[in-house]
């Protein structure tokens, strides 16, 4: 049986079009020190888990009681950091606004005595990779140095 091309384009754009996808994705630093992965996914009405992992890079110092650092100049550190998990479950075929966070950044740095740990400056992030339960290839960004503007932090809680 001979299949007219007519009907194999239409095969393949319908199957193209339920394919689930992130449209726009983008990705900024929160006030928090978290990463925030903003877009849209369209997945056909299923639902979809993010997961992900991101190499935060930090300079951190350590500080005295009263609030004064300590002599020496900020250290830089990296260090991996989980994003998700976060589902998603669309009521219908459309697409719907995703808004994905990592775990908070924490002062990893070993002071002594009753010294304390702070981030100095601001966090970014490098080797961003998120995937999606039922998406055909990763969301990636190579580097998130960005602040999230007031309209990315919207859809947060």
């Amino acid at each position: 049986m001979k299949t007219s091309p007519l009907l194999s384009y239409l095969a393949f754009i319908s199957g193209s079009a339920l394919a689930a996808t992130v449209k726009q994705p983008s990705a900024c630093v929160t006030d928090t020190n978290q990463l925030l992965i903003t877009g849209l996914y369209c997945g056909a009405g299923e639902s979809v888990t993010f997961t992900g992992d991101a190499t935060a890079v930090t300079n951190q110092q350590c500080f005295t009681q009263s609030g004064n650092p300590v002599q020496g100049v900020p250290k830089k550190r990296s260090e991996s950091v989980s994003i998700g998990p976060t589902t998603i479950d669309p009521t219908d075929t459309g697409c719907v606004p995703i808004c994905i966070e990592s775990d908070e950044v924490v002062p990893t740095l070993q002071c002594t005595g009753t010294q304390k740990a702070q981030i100095v400056g601001s966090v970014s992030f490098t080797d961003v990779s998120i995937t999606g339960s039922n998406l055909p290839k990763p969301i990636t960004f190579k580097s998130v140095t960005n602040k999230c503007t007031e309209s990315e932090l919207a859809c947060l809680p």
